[in-house]
């Protein structure tokens, strides 16, 4: 008699007396190391009771709208005593007479979970900051346990000279974060816990997840203020001194801007007429760019100073500090202005423009030419946020990709949201059991894997098309098989074959990011950077300590030091080495291959027992196995066809 009792959504179905209900328990197959499988029940019939349909929402009557077929069921499964799926997603897959029923479970809800988010839905503020030397410094000198600014040359400016010194251009380098973080927080997320030896190792707490795009510090927001001015004969008084660059009434014209700008007229000895400024009206960031062209044209002397003061616009004329010189002229002629730079500001700053003309004793006044255009742009600083930091990049492509690098295979538990992880040495070396006794019959052998091949590739991505310098591949000694088959495809970039020198002697790796665009302006060679996107890469990090780094924002003005300085280390970061560490023990599955089905007796109690995890012995098959798979096509049955790999050691 059936002893088999299911339970859907907390109420007991109504099954047909001796329904077979098979179900399988599996581990990762090794038949397919790029995908993760789940325990699962065939599909078996529930009756047409009015019962099951009452409760199923009068699923399978005409007009039915029932949510069934379409939600998350929650299915228990007992026989006898034992609750062997504790939690169990029921999937009504069609209807005729009867409704036909199957069950997942194990990895189920977690998979499930992965199918469904992405990363912007997965709470992950701590990794939200503002790019500036002040955030970059913070990750060398005081790191947090969430992102980090890895210095490597992502194929941008990466150093630049300021006063003769030279800096590291924080302007191109990008944050990284902790994989050890992101692969917590997704855990929390789904109300999951996870266990496993990788998780205490150096490997994979020093490991970090590249941001994928290139963004400097900030980029050019909002024009503020434009204003523009042209003059061929200024006249200019006989004392040498700065004065303010007052216009006439018309500059008005020429002003595109809704904020206040104070206008008056150039009165040559007195400075209270100083009023033309522009008033910041918010904190931040701002480049002022002026462009044009100053002719001096004197009969004895001819000097020209033309100079922007922030503050000044009250300051004595004589003797004028915070001055910023945006054009020298010395000696008749047309010069060019060309000024821009980037200011940190407070709201009610000023910004003025001042003209210096020396006149020689007893000379009249000479004529110059000012013909400029000045402008205040709000710079927009670089906010790096969740989602753009992983745009192009889900939780379930992430989880894969950890589970590749480290060869792990997820065991969950029966009754808890608990995952634990093993490496391949540990499934292929744990604990063992002994089931000669249980040994029933061979059903069949195979020696070889269906989806491999002799040569079998672990790929990266890469910039240069046709490079594969830090793929790898396993060996399968079997000469009938094909020559080569890609078996994981890897969603990040390999750094570049050769890292680029560093200072103190050291190298670090290149990541692209941007692309450098050689071009001819004005007989000058200019490289303009382009940026990249949608690029993951993963680094580790070597960092130095006692000693003195510059580091700066050209975008910004920003510069300061530090006594420490995080580097992504200079490292073997091929698949090949991810194959060595991880994934040596599985070749001896792969020498002489034997995967086998074997019919076992064994009782409910053992079959909802045996730990997957185990290895087991089988004296009448000579040695020891890995269980692929366990199944029971009747649970009522003692016979039990378990898939097993044999250990070649």
């Amino acid at each position: 008699m059936s002893d088999v009792r299911l339970f859907i959504n907390d109420f007991q179905v109504d099954l047909y007396e001796g329904e077979k209900i098979g179900y399988t328990k599996q581990a990762n197959s090794l038949d397919n190391l790029a995908s993760r499988q789940t325990n699962f029940s065939k599909s078996f019939k529930l009756k047409n009771t009015a019962k099951n349909i009452k409760n199923f929402e009068g699923l399978g009557i005409d007009g039915s709208t029932s949510n069934y077929p379409y939600q998350k069921n929650t299915a228990m499964l007992f026989v006898e005593n034992i609750c062997l799926i504790v939690k169990g997603w029921g999937i009504f897959k069609d209807s005729n007479e009867d409704f036909n029923f199957h069950i997942y479970d194990g990895n189920i809800d977690f998979f499930k979970n992965l199918d469904n988010v992405k990363f912007e839905d997965i709470n992950l503020d701590e990794i939200s900051h503002t790019k500036d030397v002040e955030s970059i410094k913070e990750s060398w000198e005081n790191p947090n346990q969430y992102y980090r600014y890895l210095v490597a040359d992502f194929n941008g400016n990466t150093f630049f000279e300021y006063n003769t010194d030279q800096y590291i251009n924080i302007d191109y380098l990008v944050p990284s974060v902790k994989t050890e973080f992101l692969w917590e927080r997704i855990f929390e997320t789904f109300g999951f816990t996870f266990s496993g030896t990788t998780f205490n190792t150096e490997q994979f707490k020093n490991l970090f997840l590249t941001y994928p795009k290139g963004v400097t510090s900030g980029a050019d927001g909002d024009t503020y203020a434009a204003i523009s001015y042209a003059s061929d004969d200024m006249p200019y008084s006989f004392q040498s001194r700065f004065y303010p660059m007052i216009h006439d009434e018309n500059v008005g014209n020429n002003i595109d801007i809704t904020n206040n700008i104070s206008q008056g007229n150039l009165l040559p000895f007195s400075w209270a007429s100083n009023s033309l400024y522009y008033s910041i009206p918010e904190d931040g960031f701002y480049r002022i760019r002026i462009t044009g062209t100053m002719t001096l044209d004197g009969v004895l002397l001819s000097l020209g100073l033309f100079a922007m003061g922030i503050n000044q616009h009250q300051a004595e004329p004589v003797g004028l500090g915070g001055m910023s010189y945006v054009l020298s002229g010395n000696g008749n002629g047309t010069y060019n202005i060309d000024f821009d730079q980037p200011f940190d500001m407070e709201q009610g700053d000023t910004v003025s423009l001042f003209y210096y003309r020396q006149q020689a004793l007893g000379q009249s006044s000479d004529h110059s030419g000012i013909n400029y255009e000045l402008e205040i742009i709000k710079i927009e600083q670089t906010t790096i946020n969740q989602i753009e930091f992983f745009k192009g990049l889900t939780p379930k492509d992430f989880y894969r990709e950890i589970m590749w690098r480290f060869g792990l295979t997820p065991f969950p538990s029966k009754d808890k949201n608990h995952l634990d992880f093993l490496t391949y040495d540990e499934r292929i070396n744990g604990e063992i059991e002994d089931w000669s006794d249980k040994y029933e019959r061979t059903v069949s052998e195979s020696y070889s894997y269906n989806s491999y091949a002799k040569q079998n590739f672990f790929r990266f991505k890469y910039s240069g098309e046709g490079d594969q310098f830090n793929d790898g591949y396993l060996v399968v000694e079997n000469e009938n098989l094909e020559d080569n088959t890609d078996i994981i495809k890897s969603k990040t970039y390999s750094p570049e074959r050769y890292p680029v020198p560093f200072v103190l002697s050291l190298h670090i790796p290149q990541i692209k990011l941007w692309e450098k665009e050689v071009k001819t302006e004005n007989d000058e060679t200019v490289i303009e950077y382009k940026s990249l996107d949608a690029r993951f890469s993963f680094l580790r990090e070597k960092q130095l300590s006692n000693l003195t780094v510059r580091l700066g924002s050209e975008q910004l003005s920003e510069f300061d030091t530090s006594n420490k300085i995080s580097l992504a280390e200079n490292y073997d970061y091929s698949w090949d080495k991810i194959i060595d560490d991880s994934y040596t023990p599985i070749k001896s599955l792969f020498k002489k291959t034997l995967i086998t089905k074997v019919i076992f007796n064994l009782s409910i109690y053992e079959f909802d027992a045996f730990d997957m995890k185990k290895r087991i012995y089988v004296k009448q098959k000579g040695g020891e196995f890995i269980v692929n798979k366990l199944t029971k096509r009747d649970l009522n049955k003692l016979e039990t066809e378990a898939e097993l790999i044999k250990i070649n050691r």
